[in-house]
């Protein structure tokens, strides 16, 4: 894993190297993941830039760039970053345990985002939720840019059941996907003799 220029808006630069490392059950594919928290080089809103960012030639390479801000005028979020390693292939199906049982409950309303590379339009690759798909097969079409997918979901309409926790599902189905995250907003309202507390 070779280092990379991170570039803020100012135009101040820093060589980032990895500060973990992992790579995959298979050593003969050579799928590797090199993470790196660049937090104390952020200058707030503008264009940051990655550079220089060199793989094998018979590699393919990428990077996804996390940010996660505090707003003041939302209440206060509570943040988990899951992070692993696994090459999806087609006609095999995928799951990540976002939420355990008992973690969500009856009566909440919330948004899942997810976000993604290598998308083909009409392939039909999809993301589900405990099995349910979210969008009808949309999912992985390239939306967002070339072959690249960010997508956003209401889900009240699932009206998932919280001893079931939270399930996402990916369906490569006809191609190779490179999935790099998924965001999960919940906003949980509780009933009360007092009245509703969100």
């Amino acid at each position: 894993a070779k280092k990379i220029l991170f570039r803020a808006p100012s135009g101040k630069e820093w060589n980032v190297k990895a500060s973990r490392f992992e790579m995959s059950d298979d050593e003969a594919d050579g799928a590797y993941l090199a993470i790196s928290d660049v937090g104390r080089m952020m200058e707030g809103k503008g264009i940051y830039k990655v550079r220089n960012l060199e793989t094998k030639p018979d590699r393919f390479g990428g990077y996804t760039w996390i940010g996660i801000y505090e707003n003041p005028n939302v209440s206060k979020r509570h943040i988990e970053l899951k992070v692993g390693l696994a090459k999806l292939k087609p006609g095999e199906l995928y799951e990540a345990k976002i939420l355990e049982s008992g973690q969500i409950m009856n009566g909440w309303t919330s948004r899942v985002s997810t976000f993604g590379g290598d998308g083909k339009a009409g392939n039909g690759s999809s993301n589900l939720l405990n099995r349910m798909a979210l969008s009808g097969g949309e999912d992985w079409d390239g939306s967002s840019g070339d072959k690249w997918d960010v997508d956003s979901y209401n889900i009240e309409k699932f009206g998932l059941i919280s001893d079931k926790g939270l399930t996402w599902s990916i369906d490569p189905l006809l191609q190779w996907l490179y999935a790099a995250g998924i965001v999960v907003q919940i906003d949980l309202s509780e009933k009360n003799r007092g009245g509703e507390k969100k």
